[in-house]
């Protein structure tokens, strides 16, 4: 069976979740290089607990998994609340950017190289 993972991407960060692994995300952040220290950026293993949005709905401490159902169930309400006037993070501008990305990403399984994308 193929490891199920979803990335996210940001101008500072990246991260993923890998759906075996429910109760962690990989994260990535550009600010931990230091070249001058020869410290590269890297990923880093971060445990999901009860600080994490929404997380505390679901589980009553950190490290336990967050299945598919509860994570479609935080979409949904993150969804409702856009609809009704909160905040919303996606935007058009957010999906231009997400379908650069992807273009490039595709472009670079063909390359087998790095493709600059934003």
């Amino acid at each position: 069976m193929k490891d199920q993972w979803m990335a996210a991407l940001d101008i500072r960060d990246f991260h993923s979740l890998d759906e075996l692994r429910g109760c962690e995300v990989q994260v990535y952040f550009k600010q931990d290089a230091d070249k001058a220290k020869g410290r590269d950026s890297g990923f880093r293993t971060v445990l999901l607990n009860p600080e994490h949005k929404g997380y505390k709905y679901f589980q009553p401490s950190g490290g336990i998994a967050i299945g598919f159902d509860d994570m479609k169930v935080l979409q949904a309400h993150e969804l409702i609340q856009a609809m009704s006037g909160g905040e919303y993070a996606g935007n058009f501008e957010m999906a231009a950017k997400v379908d650069v990305v992807a273009s490039a990403v595709l472009k670079s399984l063909k390359s087998r190289e790095w493709e600059e994308c934003l």
